[in-house]
Order: structure tokens, then sequence, then C-alpha cells
């Protein structure tokens, strides 16, 4: 009887050679550590043209909605060409510290330093829609 128990379990250990049966799959492992793509993307919200357009109705279409000076900001089609070409990421961010050139002038319309910093965020996520 010893023997017959004795064969069962080395049967039974070398049979199965340790391997797992295909139903008995390892879990994947999980990992909580997340990309830098996912970890910005989570920390940046994306900013899309509605956000920023009732900033150029607050801060900017007081001065260009006629004139010499106009510039349809609430036009997507305008402000998006503006990104394009460069000239609002220089007029809204790179100008700041100068306020006779930056926009608005002289800041007359107090443009915050967040807001500025929403309508670079837009500018550099490309514009988008």
């Amino acid at each position: 009887m010893k023997k017959i128990i004795l064969l069962f379990y080395v049967l039974g250990v070398i049979g199965c050679g340790g391997k797992k049966r295909p139903w008995e799959k390892a879990p994947e492992p999980v990992s909580d550590q997340k990309t830098t793509e996912e970890i910005e993307t989570a920390a940046t919200p994306i900013i899309l043209y509605s956000d920023i357009q009732t900033l150029f109705e607050r801060h900017c279409m007081i001065c260009h909605r006629t004139g010499v000076r106009k510039i349809n900001w609430v036009d997507y089609t305008t402000a998006k060409s503006y990104v394009d070409n460069g000239k609002l990421y220089e007029r809204i961010w790179t100008l700041k510290e100068d306020q006779l050139k930056s926009m608005p002038l002289g800041n007359a319309f107090k443009m915050t330093l967040e807001e500025r910093k929403q309508i670079v965020q837009w500018i550099e996520a490309g514009g988008p829609q």
C-alpha cells in the first residue's frame, strides 16, 4: 500500500513537471507605474478653443472688434492662423514682461497670469478646436 501511494506521489510530481495547466495561467503582473505621457496627459487637461474663446471675448475683442486693429478673435480660423504663425504666442506670452507691447496693451483688461498660461497651453497643443 505504501508503495502505491509513493508511486502516485512520484508520478504526480514528475508527471506534472511543475508546469501549470493551460487553464491555470498565472495572472498578468499589475503595474501601477504610469508612463510619462500618461502622467503629463492626466496633469494637463486638454484646452479647446471654446475655453479660450471666452478669454478672447473678455480681453481682446474690446479693442480688436473694429478699426485698424480689427482681428476677429472669436473666429476659430483667425485665431488658429495666429497660433500657426507664432504671433499669438509672441504677443500673449513672450512679451508679457513688456506691458507696452504685450496684449492686452498695458494689461488694460487685467488678464491674469493663469489666463495667459491657459492660452499658452492651448497654443502649445496646436490650437485644437
